[in-house]
């Protein structure tokens, strides 16, 4: 049976360019094996949020949602068998540093780490309340560094691999809500509400650099899909798209996808790319963000998500 999804997909992951998980509202889990042309539905009788997805390999993965909610599944989202994540926090991210060294973080300044692949999640202190949306990991020669992105202008730094906990105390850094961060070179990019870039340059002390769009559009997701050009994702359906000039900075540019759709995540995989948004929204990209098509999810019911 086609059919064409209206619920919130929150957010998608990809092994290849082929195959890929979504999910979202309601227990909502959706698998492709084509590119996402088209969708199998695997849905749970469930009031839980699914928020973050994070395929390890093409079978492995782990899903992780509202009220502590943890799942891990071994062919590739078939069946899920739950997890203790210890806590009743909302679970925002999932992030691996290594096949065994884990991280997610969540609302209420919740951080979980674990070191045998996600089997066990231990808590660590954030000294926040604060929700954290978005964890990255920088490592350089001996500067091994982990960065937590969160709401209210939190900006987290760990230098023992996730042990402790510091808050970054720069009052140039506006107090924001956060919402990605991610690696480019020597320097972490921490994107948030009003179009808000921060740059944090890991090589200097006092490295941190505000920049500035030129657009009030909240950033969701950023990206780099080269050392030179950012693909970020908004409300209003929106991307924000910038090229560093060596001379004269980022230079932004905006366009509209779909302008009734916020745009929740990115995820690529080479020169192919998609986001997606409420009411089932898919955009797609193959050519590394040059051009975009959007879509409906088309679905193909399936059995049922097993738990």
């Amino acid at each position: 049976i086609k059919t064409v999804t209206n619920k919130w997909i929150l957010s998608i992951s990809f092994v290849d360019h082929n195959s890929g998980i979504a999910a979202g509202k309601n227990g909502i889990v959706l698998r492709t094996n084509n590119g996402g042309t088209s969708w199998d539905i695997e849905e749970h009788d469930t009031t839980f949020t699914f928020n973050c997805i994070s395929m390890l390999t093409t079978g492995t993965g782990l899903i992780a949602g509202s009220s502590g909610f943890l799942a891990r599944t071994s062919d590739s989202g078939t069946n899920w068998e739950f997890l203790s994540s210890g806590n009743r926090a909302n679970l925002n991210v999932i992030y691996f540093v290594t096949p065994d060294y884990g991280f997610i973080v969540g609302d209420e300044g919740t951080i979980l780490k674990t070191s045998d692949g996600g089997n066990t999640w231990i808590k660590k202190e954030s000294n926040t309340q604060a929700k954290l949306n978005d964890i990255v990991f920088f490592s350089n020669w001996s500067n091994s560094q982990l960065w937590i992105a969160g709401d209210g202008g939190r900006l987290l730094q760990s230098t023992d691999f996730g042990e402790t906990w510091t808050t970054l105390n720069n009052k140039s850094v506006p107090k924001v809500n956060y919402n990605s961060i991610v690696r480019n070179g020597y320097s972490l990019y921490a994107a948030g509400d009003q179009g808000i870039v921060v740059e944090v340059n890991m090589m200097k002390p006092f490295g941190q650099n505000v920049i500035t769009t030129g657009f009030s559009d909240n950033i969701r997701d950023i990206y780099f899909p080269n050392s030179h050009n950012i693909i970020t994702a908004c409300d209003n359906g929106t991307i924000i798209t910038a090229y560093l000039n060596s001379l004269t900075g980022f230079m932004f540019s905006k366009m509209s996808v779909y302008n009734t759709s916020t745009i929740n995540q990115l995820s690529f995989v080479g020169k192919y790319g998609w986001m997606t948004g409420l009411y089932g929204v898919l955009i797609k990209t193959t050519n590394m963000g040059s051009t975009w098509t959007k879509s409906l999810i088309d679905i193909t019911e399936g059995n049922g998500i097993q738990f």
